[in-house]
């Protein structure tokens, strides 16, 4: 061996593991692999949801889908002013276009008070307030059935009627 080719032997283990990072980084960036599902294309949802004419904190709505709709539909919470951002499942804001039935549920304290801040509902007998039509109904006899149009977000709000449980 001459020394050219000592000298480049030993150089060449210093410069190998930059050269494979530099690949590694290319590869990821370029994103070889990979599962080959696209994401779906989303519509932004917002509303407010009032509970007998009165915005209430807590109220879990699901976007179940309906007749022909694809996909897996969406799910949000109300804030204390009734407000909402629906999600899909993957976290992201917004739902596939399509067609919906939405469930409402809430679930509070028997008297009807709030769950205690920290605790868990099933932990303090928490009981659901909404009434079964609806919190699971039958699609086709689904109160509340809502059209989201594609490529434009939009803004459904509900306005409840719940009798309390006396």
């Amino acid at each position: 061996m001459s020394a050219r080719e000592i000298d480049g032997a030993i150089r060449r283990p210093i410069w190998f593991p930059v050269e494979v990072l530099a690949i590694l980084v290319v590869a990821s960036v370029c994103g070889c692999g990979g599962s080959g599902e696209k994401p779906p294309k989303l519509v932004a949802v917002t509303g407010k949801v009032l509970v007998n004419k009165s915005p209430l904190a807590g109220v879990a709505l699901n976007f179940v889908p309906r007749d022909s709709t694809k996909g897996t539909g969406g799910f949000a919470g109300t804030l204390i002013d009734g407000t909402y951002e629906l999600m899909h499942r993957t976290r992201a804001k917004g739902v596939e276009p399509g067609t919906y039935y939405v469930t409402f549920s809430r679930f509070a304290m028997p008297d009807g008070s709030p769950i205690p801040e920290g605790k868990n509902a099933t932990d303090v007998g928490a009981v659901e307030s909404f009434p079964p039509d609806l919190v699971n109904p039958p699609a086709d006899r689904a109160k509340y059935v809502i059209t989201v149009k594609e490529g434009q977000a939009e803004n459904f709000d509900f306005d409840l009627i719940v009798k309390s449980k006396k």
